[in-house]
Parts: structure tokens; sequence; C-alpha cells
């Protein structure tokens, strides 16, 4: 039986989390496609049946015929974001499609992109953070305390009711970009000041508006899953150990279940009407106690790909849902982590060349695919991935 074939787009360099979703994707029994900028890990892959090159200085013009191309040759069941501007350009594509674009190139694409991510009614809002707080509410999923504000003066009696430190968020954000914490009211009025400004607009559909948050002091914990048509197929939790940089993304982590955490990403892809793969991130105690959400991302996010390495059947049941009947994907994800704590290479090596995780659990090193494993040394040392 041939391998159903998979679209792996990556339009940021050196993104780690697209480093191992070749070798993911194929031992969930896919024939892996690749449409990358140059400097993606997963370009150099063995596990590739084909990759063609995002070129620099593309438009979104010839960024859609180049696409479309490899669609027409390639003819995969599923496309899947490999970071977040691969998710902007895709759902862009659906929702405010280039003029001029021929009615079969965007009925095709379409058509791709809706299958692969759900309903695009909830492309946006599903990962803006003002709209996203407003239907974690509807969806009951607890959040920390949260005020949405237009003003500098708001923002500033939205600090005074949550308490300082206060974390705020801009519409759209990622990698810990567009997050801050400020620990006093000059702090604010700075930030504030240049995120409100009329030239620092993220969207120009939607007015300037920011999240204020109280400081939530807990460990970060990630729930990813698959999910197809709001229904999640597969997912596990995983807490984070060590990070780097300071409150950046996690090097060192912990992966169990977590049945509470599950409940608030089903209520969420419900919500959304969600399919393809996303990773939700709450701030919860240290066994995993009272969490409440930080954010969504719909796009690989680290830690994902290491899903087989855990024993998880994560892509599997996904790609049998676009094949097959729910229930026999249902039946693929009936695995679950046990407490293992995984180290995430190189990430966790940067950190500390010498540190004790390295040497006394096991880390995700590509020895299956070491082509990916010399690109990964070489960012990680400041040379050239080739």
């Amino acid at each position: 039986m041939a391998r159903p074939s998979v679209l792996v787009i990556c339009a940021q360099n050196q993104w780690f989390s697209a480093a191992r979703l070749p070798s993911a994707l194929h031992a969930a029994g896919a024939d892996v496609q690749l449409f990358a900028v140059r400097d993606c890990f997963a370009r150099f892959s063995r596990y590739l049946s084909r990759s063609v090159e995002i070129e620099v200085g593309m438009s979104f013009v010839q960024w859609v015929d180049a696409l479309f191309d490899l669609v027409r040759t390639s003819r995969p069941i599923l496309v899947i974001p490999a970071d977040e501007q691969a998710f902007r350009l895709l759902t862009e594509l659906v929702l405010n499609p280039p003029s001029g674009l021929r009615p079969d190139v965007r009925s095709e694409l379409e058509g791709l992109i809706v299958r692969s991510l759900g309903d695009p009614a909830h492309f946006r809002s599903s990962v803006d953070k003002i709209q996203l707080t407003e239907i974690a509410r509807t969806a009951a999923v607890p959040q920390p305390q949260s005020v949405i504000v237009n003003t500098l003066s708001q923002a500033r009696q939205a600090a005074s009711a949550v308490g300082w430190p206060v974390v705020v968020k801009r519409r759209h954000s990622y990698g810990g970009s567009g997050v801050t914490v400020v620990e006093n009211e000059s702090a604010l009025d700075r930030l504030v000041g240049q995120w409100l400004s009329p030239g620092a607009a993220q969207d120009t559909l939607a007015a300037p508006q920011l999240v204020l948050q109280r400081f939530d002091p807990r460990g970060v914990w990630s729930y990813w899953v698959t999910a197809y048509r709001g229904k999640v197929l597969a997912g596990w939790a995983a807490r984070k150990i060590r990070e780097h940089p300071a409150r950046g993304p996690a090097t060192v982590r912990q992966h169990c279940e977590h049945l509470q955490m599950r409940r608030y990403s089903e209520a969420l892809c419900n919500a959304f009407d969600l399919t393809g793969v996303c990773g939700f991130q709450f701030f919860a105690d240290a066994d995993g106690g009272d969490p409440v959400l930080i954010e969504i991302n719909r796009r690989i996010t680290p830690g994902m790909g290491n899903a087989s390495l855990l024993g998880i059947a994560f892509f599997e049941p996904l790609l049998a849902a676009l094949g097959a009947s729910q229930d026999e994907a249902s039946e693929l994800a009936r695995r679950a982590p046990g407490g293992q704590i995984l180290v995430e290479f190189p990430q966790e090596w940067i950190r500390d060349s010498d540190s004790e995780y390295l040497h006394r659990y096991p880390n995700d090193f590509p020895w299956n695919d070491l082509h990916v494993a010399r690109a990964l040394m070489n960012a990680a040392l400041g040379h050239p991935l080739e």
C-alpha cells in the first residue's frame, strides 16, 4: 500500500521544532514532502521524498505558485505548518488570497488547507490573544486574570487591579516575542506606549489592543494534540524542567498524561473545530494541579516531534482520520507516556554543555538522521548549516 503524502512547510530559518518532523512522519507511515527556506533543519533529513526551496525574496504570489506546483505533483492529504510564518501564509491564502489567483489553483489549495487545519472561521481567532481570551472564557477554560486594554490609562488601571508584576501580551506573539513581564508602572508606560503606537499595529483589520494578565509564577506545561474536525485524536503533556533563555523554550521536559489539560484542550479544539497539530501551554503546579491556559500554537512546536521516542502514536491517528474512520484513528492513540524525562538537543547543550541532564537522562539526538544532527551541531556552534 502506498504511503500517504504529507507536505511540511517551513518558512523560518533554524526552527528547531522542524528538525525531527520528517523522521516522525515517516515513522507514522507518511511519504514526506518539504517546502522550506534554505536554513530549515528538516531540509537535511534523509526521510524526505522531495524538497523544494522557498527562495529568498519570493513574493506571496510566487510562493503560492510554487506551492501549487508542489501540491499538484505530490498530491498531499495533509499540509503541516512547521512554524508560525508557515501557518500565517497558509491561512492568509484562504482568507485573503492574492488577486488574480486562478479559480482552479485557489480551489485545490484552499481544499487542502481547510482539510488540514479545520474551519477557516477560526484561523485568526484561535491564535489572536485578544479573541482567545474571550473564547477560552466561553469554553470554561481557566486563564490568569486578564484585562483587554486600548489605552495607556486603561493599562495602568488594569495593572493596579491584577497586581504587579503584570504580563503584557500583543495580539500576536510567538517564540517569546510580543509577551513581556513588566515590574512597575514606568516600564509599563514605555512598553504600552510603544505597542499601542499607530505604527505598531499587528493587524490592520483589528483595533490596537493588548492583554494584561496576572503573573503566574508556577511552572509551564505543554499539551500537544492532533485533532480532526474538533475532536482530539492523540495528546500528551510535558512539564518544563529547564529553559533557555530565561522564560524561553524548554530544554528539558518530563512527559506524562494529564487528564485536566486534555479536557481543556478538547474543549478548545471543539470550539475552534480544529484539525491538524496544536500545542497548548498552561501554567500549573509541579504536580500539574490547577492548570490555567497561556496560549495556543497551531503549528509544530519544540518537543512535539519526539512522540515516537516516547512510544506515543501521535501523527498516526491523524493520518488514519484523513483516510479512515475516526474509530479506527482513535484505536491508534491509546499509548501514553509515563513520566519520562527527555533532554532536547542541542537546546540543553547550548544552555549548559556540561548539564547534569545530558549525563543522566536520554536525549533526542537524531542518531537515525545524521545529516540533520550535523546541521543542528553547526547551528549550535554558530557555523553554517552545511
